[in-house]
């Protein structure tokens, strides 16, 4: 038996009178309608919303339009991340495994966007995601999210304008060796095993089209651009033969006083001597300085 997605996600918002957030992570490799069934639900819900507080569609785009669409470029994402403050709204971040990689989990820029998932709860939207895989995913987020949303490959329904998969639960169990458990949907003790999702408006479709082609190609120019510059610093990097030798710490004592016979210690750390100020002392010794005169000896 199929769920509806659309109407389960606007009675979650409904139903959450502390203003709590949902949020649906769907996966799927290229080609079996991630972006497809984002837009789709995203869409549905909105006219189901516009429904509910209008009695009409009218409104379905004070909900989610196209301009609640973030595709590929990180600076998109988080601006759009910025503004996704309105309650009943929809907003989705479509392959964002450049943007937010788990490869990137130690990073500062990763670590806050956990915080903001962890705490944007309190806005009382949804939040659609789309990546390859939910292992992209930084492991610190992706037990926070509600549902997951597996593609199928079976496209036989495609060129009907329905796109298929199965919806599971996450469950966080902190205690658990594995924090993420996943179970079908159930509903008056009826299984749901497949999920329909009905194609997105062509308007809108057409809209997401248009900027997704031009994003794709952004990335594409960008990616092959960081690879060039790369290959251009391994090529003009200096060989091992090159390199200057490195200077011990003595020798640079040495060469420092010599230059400099009044050189006090803070001078020396100054110009780059790291060592501490007993053997400061116990070098300039052995450079035949003396200790009252700070000169050199000859």
């Amino acid at each position: 038996m199929s769920f509806n997605f659309p109407l389960y996600v606007a009675t979650k918002l409904l139903k959450i009178e502390q203003k709590q957030s949902h949020s649906t992570v769907i996966v799927g490799m290229k080609g079996d309608g991630k972006s497809y069934t984002g837009m789709g639900i995203a869409e549905q819900t909105s006219i189901l919303l516009s429904k509910i507080f209008y009695q009409n569609t009218v409104h379905a785009r004070d909900f989610f339009n196209i301009n609640h669409v973030a595709i590929i470029d990180p600076k998109d994402i988080r601006s759009l991340m910025k503004k996704a403050v309105d309650r009943y709204h929809i907003y989705h971040y479509d392959d964002i495994a450049y943007a937010w990689n788990t490869r990137d989990w130690a990073k500062k820029g990763n670590k806050i966007m956990n915080a903001w998932f962890a705490f944007q709860r309190g806005f009382g939207n949804e939040t659609i995601v789309t990546i390859q895989s939910d292992r992209f995913q930084d492991s610190q987020s992706r037990g926070l999210f509600n549902d997951l949303i597996e593609m199928s490959k079976d496209h036989k329904y495609m060129d009907r304008g329905v796109a298929m998969g199965k919806d599971f639960d996450i469950v966080l169990k902190n205690r658990g060796s594995k924090p993420q458990f996943y179970t079908y949907k159930w509903r008056e003790s009826v299984k749901y095993d497949d999920l329909e999702t009905i194609k997105p408006s062509q308007a809108l479709w057409e809209q997401y089209d248009k900027i997704r082609d031009v994003k794709m190609k952004a990335f594409n120019d960008m990616a092959f651009k960081l690879l060039e510059d790369l290959d251009e610093a391994e090529a003009n990097a200096p060989s091992k033969n090159e390199r200057p030798a490195k200077v011990s710490s003595k020798e640079l004592l040495r060469q420092l006083l010599i230059d400099n016979p009044n050189m006090s210690y803070s001078e020396a750390v100054r110009n780059g001597y790291k060592n501490s100020l007993g053997t400061f002392y116990k070098n300039r010794s052995e450079f035949n300085m003396s200790p009252s005169t700070l000169q050199v000896t000859t």
